[in-house]
C-alpha cells in the first residue's frame, strides 16, 4: 500500500514539474507584445544615409557634365577667367534689322564672383572682368536688346555694358558661388546684322542705339535701331530733321520704334506710331520719324528721317 502511494506521488510530482518547466519555456518565447508569433522578435538596423560629397569640379555641377573649354566670348574679345567651361550659346533675334543675341553658361573654377582675369598689363597681374572691361572698349550701360528688337533696361542683378564702337551690347548676369571656389554665371553678347548700304552722304559713325546718357534740359534720350548712320541735318522753325540711313527694313524699323520708345519714357502722340512725346519737368518734348519728307511712312530704311521739336 505504501509502494504504491510512493509511485503515484513520485508520477504526480515528476507531471507537475514537467507542466511548469513547459509553461515557463512558452512564457519566455513570447515576450515581445507585438510580435504576433511564438517565436522571438527580429531585431532591425537602421542605417544612416550616406551624406553627398560637394562638387569639386566644373564638369560636376549640373549641367556642365558635356562643356568644353571655353577662352575669350566670340566675337566679342571678352576674356574669361583661366579653366572655364561652357555650353554652346543659344541664339535669340537675328531677324531682319535685328541683334543676333547669344547666351553662354559658363563655369570658372578656382574663382571668385568677381571673375578674375588676366589683366592684360593694365594694374597688378589679375583683376576682376566687370573692372577689365573698360580697358577693351566696353563701357557701363542700362540697356540690353534681350528679345534683338530693341534695348530695354538692363535684368535686375546683370552687369551691361556697350561697345565703344556703339555697335555690340553685353550681358553678365546670375554669378552664382556654388562653394570650392565654382563660379557658374551667364553671358549674353548682342552682335548687330549687316551693314547697311547707306550712301556717301551718310558718312558719319554709327549713332547710340541708345541714344546716349540724359542730360538736365537737353532732348531725352531717343533709341534708334543698329547701325544707324545720320547724315547732314537741318532745321526750320523750331524743328531739327535728320536724315537716318539705317539696317534692316522699314517693317524692322517700324518694330523697334514701337518697343523702344515707350521703354525709354516716350509716349505715343496723337494716335500716330511714328509721333511721340515726353514731358520731362516742365517742358514737352515731341519727336516724329517719316520717310524723306516729313508726314509720309517709312518706306527705305535707307533714307527716312527723325524731326524733333523745340520744347512747349
Amino acid at each position: 500500500m505504501i509502494q504504491r502511494f510512493r509511485v503515484s506521488f513520485l508520477a504526480s510530482f515528476f507531471l507537475l514539474a514537467s507542466l511548469l518547466i513547459v509553461a515557463g519555456c512558452s512564457s519566455s518565447a513570447n515576450t515581445n507584445p507585438n510580435n504576433g508569433g511564438g517565436g522571438s522578435a527580429t531585431a532591425t538596423t537602421q542605417t544612416s544615409p550616406t551624406a553627398t560629397s560637394a562638387p569639386t569640379t566644373c564638369a560636376q555641377l549640373s549641367g556642365f557634365g558635356s562643356a568644353t573649354p571655353f577662352g575669350n566670348i566670340p566675337s566679342s574679345g571678352v576674356p574669361t577667367p583661366a579653366g572655364t567651361i561652357g555650353n554652346t550659346g543659344t541664339l535669340i533675334g537675328g531677324g531682319t534689322g535685328q541683334w543676333y543675341v547669344h547666351t553662354y553658361t559658363l563655369c570658372s573654377p578656382n574663382s571668385d564672383t568677381s571673375l578674375v582675369v588676366n589683366s592684360g598689363g593694365h594694374g597688378s597681374g589679375t583683376m576682376s572682368l566687370f573692372a577689365y572691361l573698360q580697358f577693351i572698349n566696353w563701357g557701363g550701360n542700362n540697356h540690353f536688346p534681350a528679345d534683338g528688337i530693341a534695348p530695354t533696361s538692363c535684368s535686375s542683378g546683370a552687369h551691361c555694358y556697350l561697345s565703344l564702337d556703339l555697335t555690340q551690347f553685353l550681358s553678365i548676369d546670375q554669378v552664382t558661388d556654388n562653394g570650392n571656389h565654382l563660379i557658374t554665371w551667364r553671358v549674353r553678347l548682342a552682335e548687330p546684322p549687316g551693314s547697311p548700304g547707306c550712301s556717301s552722304s551718310y558718312n558719319n559713325p554709327y549713332l547710340d542705339p541708345t541714344g546716349g546718357p540724359a542730360q538736365a534740359g537737353q532732348l531725352p534720350p531717343i533709341p534708334l535701331p543698329p547701325l544707324t548712320r545720320a547724315g547732314q541735318g537741318q532745321g526750320a522753325a523750331g524743328n531739327h530733321y535728320l536724315p537716318l540711313c539705317s539696317a534692316g527694313s522699314a517693317a524692322s524699323i517700324e518694330a523697334f520704334i514701337a518697343e523702344a520708345m515707350p521703354a525709354y519714357g516716350w509716349q505715343e502722340n496723337n494716335g500716330n506710331p511714328n509721333d511721340w512725346k515726353q514731358t520731362v519737368g516742365s517742358q514737352t518734348w515731341t519727336v516724329e520719324f517719316s520717310g524723306t519728307v516729313a508726314g509720309t511712312p517709312i518706306t527705305d530704311p535707307l533714307n527716312w528721317m527723325q524731326d524733333t521739336h523745340n520744347p512747349m
